[in-house]
């Protein structure tokens, strides 16, 4: 980032602005990088997440205005920028998830001290979370090399790339808290909303055609609404009793909310 920044200002000492944005620009890319070696788990894997999103977005421009944007070539070399930066960060994420593992069984362990209760179900819990997201880590990583592969041999990628989303939209769920889980079905819900009306405009046989397509994620909405639904109200039972009325009634709204 020094460097860059040192460069901009000799730019910008000789009027040269358009050079000196850039250079300010990878400054700006360098500080966020070194922030980001500060990121736990969670963090990090929001922040592979969005950079895949914006892969895919690449790939497979929706518009003419987003085709016009890059020639081909810069276009290619920002895929590989992004490309290098995920595999790294999915490399990282090994020590991350060791380092949250630790956490939480810690945590675990000093809980069950308290309450003198026996941490086994926990651990055993715990376990089995971090060696799911160690499986989709890892799947994730795979996705990437071949895409990489593929990049070098001149290959359509975009299954390679799709693939490495899912495994890291499967990864980001896995430490959701129930809000986030609660936010991420009405993202879903909504963005289904709009797709069925659009599909509702369409001329009547392409129509029939269309919304059969829908119902998979809208059944897949519902089952992941009714768990969430048991969850909360597992919560405000949980709540009730522990002798917090106040939680226990604001968590029993959103169950109802949800159930309904």
């Amino acid at each position: 980032a020094v460097q860059e920044m040192t460069t901009a200002n000799n730019l910008l000492q000789q009027s040269n602005v358009k050079q000196a944005m850039e250079s300010e620009q990878q400054a700006l890319v360098s500080l966020i990088l070194a922030v980001e070696r500060f990121a736990d788990v969670k963090n990090l894997i929001e922040i592979t997440y969005a950079s895949q999103k914006e892969i895919i977005e690449l790939i497979t421009p929706d518009n003419a205005k987003e085709e016009n944007t890059f020639s081909a070539e810069e276009r290619e070399q920002l895929i590989q920028t992004k490309l290098t930066e995920n595999i790294g960060r999915l490399e990282r994420m090994i020590i991350a998830l060791s380092l949250e593992k630790n956490k939480q069984l810690q945590l675990a362990q000093a809980q069950a001290a308290e309450q003198d209760n026996p941490q086994e179900d926990q651990t055993e819990s715990i376990d089995a979370l971090f060696e799911e997201a160690e499986n989709l880590r890892a799947e994730t990583y795979a996705s990437l090399i071949t895409m990489q592969q593929e990049m070098n041999d001149s290959q359509n990628v975009s299954a390679s790339a799709q693939a490495a989303e899912e495994s890291l939209t499967k990864l980001r769920i896995l430490f959701f808290s129930i809000v986030e889980h609660l936010k991420d079905v009405l993202e879903r819900q909504g963005s289904l909303r709009d797709t069925t009306s659009e599909a509702a405009s369409d001329e009547y046989e392409q129509m029939r055609e269309n919304i059969p397509l829908l119902q998979p994620e809208q059944s897949q909405l519902e089952q992941k609404t009714q768990a969430l639904a048991e969850t909360l109200q597992k919560q405000a039972d949980a709540a009730t009793e522990q002798g917090q009325p106040e939680r226990s009634e604001s968590i029993g709204d959103a169950y109802v909310e949800t159930a309904m």
